[in-house]
């Protein structure tokens, strides 16, 4: 893994905060993004994301911290550079496209210090590589919502920037046509090999760009790593549900042989986190039957709700000792509210001896 002094790194957040009024907005909060690399900044509302995001593009003054594009310093003590001066492409959750200029000229926009054949020729690169050669004489108005959002991204791009800042790029799309924009948008990243930073509260936003997710909370970044560490380790329950429904399961017995009221789990899965060791049963590996395991693991409950979830039923059922554990089952599986049933968490379990 590179360090922080590499010089791939393209964003170099240190100890960022700032405040407003009496809200400490983001606190301390430090983050690097290399070069070609898409970090999500993932959180509910009034985390801090787009503050943070703010700060990056130069829109915010921060009060304490530093913060670097490539080798430049650009925020920090008595220093502010503006944001037009900071070579980075910003695209908001509204476009914020020009309603009176041409698709043509929303992508020229920044393009003023360019020659008039310099800017037609790029704004012609721009329109191709968003798939929107056709589309260069129409207005605003008359482009689809995905169309809009190509433009938006051709424009932050067009200047060819040192890194692109996307504030809840997908948030105005209807479901349908968010999935496709997002592959799209995927897709151009990937072949332009841009640096950006993406603020999200969808997680199937964050996953779908992102190669490191930044999670905050209060105004502080609590775990960065790749989305399957995360999701593997998370370091404390509020980070788990991020990825969905999850029950964290008390671990005792000794360090080499940990156990949950599912039963016997194996040591590499338990994690550490402040209120002790846990291990995760997350609703696609908590086996459910009629009956006991032939090893005896598992605990017995009753099922208390169930839910259509289109693969099949997803069930909350009551432990005998108070824990209330949720899995996903077939849509055949025999299993009605009210009904018995024995429990355990396939995936914690510890490997068969061979």
């Amino acid at each position: 893994m590179s360090n922080d002094t590499d010089r791939d790194v393209i964003v170099r957040a240190r100890n960022v905060s700032k405040r407003h009024g009496t809200v400490e907005a983001i606190a301390d909060m430090t983050l690097h993004v290399r070069s070609g690399e898409v970090v999500a900044l993932l959180g509910p509302s009034g985390c801090g994301k787009s503050t943070f995001l703010a700060s990056i593009a130069g829109l915010v003054r921060i009060d304490r911290g530093s913060i670097d594009l490539g080798d430049r310093p650009v925020s920090g003590p008595g220093l502010h550079v503006a944001p037009q001066d900071r070579r980075v492409g910003l695209v908001f959750q509204d476009h914020a496209l020009f309603p009176h200029k041409t698709v043509a000229d929303n992508v020229g926009f920044g393009l003023h210090a360019m020659g008039r054949a310099d800017r037609r020729s790029r704004v012609g690169q721009m329109l191709e590589l968003v798939q929107l050669t056709d589309k260069g004489h129409r207005y605003p108005h008359e482009l689809s919502g995905g169309e809009s959002q190509r433009v938006a991204l051709a424009r932050a791009l067009a200047p060819a920037p040192d890194v692109l800042l996307l504030d809840e790029p997908f948030a105005s799309l209807d479901p349908t046509l968010r999935s496709e924009v997002r592959e799209e948008v995927r897709s151009l990243l990937r072949s332009v090999g841009t640096a950006a930073v993406m603020v999200s509260h969808d997680i199937s936003d964050a996953l779908a760009l992102g190669d490191r997710l930044a999670i905050l909370r209060a105004g502080r970044i609590v775990q960065t790593d790749a989305p399957d560490a995360i999701h593997r380790r998370p370091v404390d329950e509020h980070v788990a549900r991020i990825f969905g429904p999850v029950t964290a399961l008390a671990v005792t017995g000794t360090e080499g042989a940990p156990v949950t009221v599912l039963g016997p789990v194996a040591p590499a899965s338990v994690l550490r986190w402040a209120t002790g060791p846990v291990a995760l049963a997350r609703p696609h590996t908590v086996d459910v039957s009629n009956h006991r395991c032939r090893d005896g693991s598992g605990a017995a409950g009753t099922v208390r709700d169930r839910q259509f979830v289109g693969h099949g039923f997803r069930l909350v059922i009551a432990l005998d000792d108070g824990v209330e554990v949720i899995a996903d089952v077939a849509s055949d599986a025999p299993h009605d509210i009210g009904g018995r049933v024995v429990v355990r968490n396939r995936a914690a379990l510890p490997p068969a001896a061979g």
